[in-house]
């Protein structure tokens, strides 16, 4: 039921309108009092819908008393009550707070229209305010994102295991024109990450679960499309907001951004809790790792993120080993990762590196996994 309060102090104003609220059907009694204090108290102390104001309360002009309540109240549609209606005195009620002007004495037809405006304005202010609260008091999940210096450097491969996590765990492939993340585990794509794009804020759990395949062990992968061309319909945005909404979904989140920056991988980057950039202990690759931190920079994207470099392809033999390779490209360390190509071929081919039981993989994916829950919310 609609509670309407009314303040005024003069009795035939209040015993009209009180006539007029009990011939709508979905309205309360109407409640009355003689002042805005008065008025705050009982805002205070029960629901209110809607507040109604006499032209003149105590001897005081009822805009006044108007504009008290709406400055504390600003959810709270307040209307003015006049005889004399006029364009001016409405302009004057809505730089006061107001939400409109009704006429004095009432009618039942221009109260009936109006009133229900009113509170159906008050139930969808009200809906929109608990529905963020909501989100607010929601856990949000830790973002990882993983992106290769340059192409073939093993990202996805290190995306697919960095998802040794505390919880329920989602990989997301936004390399949209190669991502390979699907093949590695074995997943049959029908529906693709790009299906979210179109539904900018109405993303919800169900809409995200129509994209997610299970993998293993409460990992869930959201696939990137198999036809590159797909790629065209992620625009900054959406990738902004579809990542916000899977980590309200999910107690982590890893993207695989490939080794290509563009409008999705970069707001993934400029989202992260932590960014994990892949390389091979090569001059290139090195090069490239410091040519991403000087764009990141020119566009002021993940602005105090913590980065961290993970090595792989590495052995004994190599001309720059580990530790040279962090300092030329001034990042920490987090993991290395020996060159295992024989032993990592067979899952690649038959699409279950996600079960591979190799030590040293594992080893990068709980590497990742404490760096993220280190630096990510709680």
């Amino acid at each position: 039921m609609t509670q309407v309060l009314l303040v005024s102090t003069d009795d035939r104003h209040t015993t009209a309108v009180a006539a007029v609220v009990a011939e709508l059907e979905g309205f309360s009694r109407l409640l009355a009092v003689h002042s805005a204090l008065q008025g705050r108290i009982e805002i205070e102390q029960q629901e209110v819908d809607i507040v109604l104001v006499d032209e003149e309360v105590g001897g005081r002009d009822g805009l006044t008393t108007l504009r008290e309540i709406s400055s504390l109240e600003p959810l709270l549609p307040v209307c003015l009550l006049s005889s004399r209606p006029d364009s001016e005195l409405i302009e004057r009620v809505l730089d006061a707070g107001g939400r409109g002007l009704l006429p004095l004495p009432p009618s039942v037809e221009r109260y009936a229209e109006r009133l229900r405006a009113l509170s159906a304005w008050t139930r969808a202010a009200q809906g929109r305010v608990t529905g963020e609260r909501e989100q607010m008091a929601r856990a949000v999940g830790s973002v990882v994102a993983v992106v290769g210096a340059k192409g073939g450097v093993g990202a996805s491969l290190v995306s697919a295991r960095a998802t040794a996590s505390r919880g329920r765990t989602a990989l997301v492939d936004f390399d949209l024109r190669a991502g390979d993340l699907a093949s590695y585990c074995g997943v049959t794509v029908r529906r693709n990450i790009t299906d979210l794009a179109s539904l900018g804020a109405e993303i919800g759990g169900r809409e995200i679960s129509e994209v997610a395949y299970p993998v293993r062990n409460g990992i869930e992968l959201l696939p990137a499309p198999e036809h590159g061309e797909l790629a065209e319909l992620m625009t900054e945005t959406a990738a902004r907001q579809i990542v916000q909404a899977i980590r309200y979904q999910y107690a982590a989140v890893v993207v695989d951004c490939g080794s290509h920056l563009d409008d999705a991988t970069a707001a993934a980057l400029d989202l992260a809790d932590v960014i994990v950039v892949v390389a091979t202990p090569e001059v290139p690759a090195l090069r490239a790792v410091r040519r991403l931190g000087e764009t990141l920079g020119r566009l002021t994207l993940a602005h105090n993120t913590p980065t961290r470099l993970v090595l792989n392809r590495t052995s004994r033999n190599n001309e720059i080993q580990p530790a040279t390779a962090a300092r030329l490209v001034s990042l920490p360390l987090l993991a290395v990762m020996p060159d295992r190509i024989a032993k990592l071929e067979p899952s690649l081919n038959t699409g279950s590196l996600i079960d591979l039981a190799l030590p040293e993989l594992n080893k990068v994916g709980q590497s990742i996994a404490r760096a993220t829950w280190t630096n990510g919310p709680p």
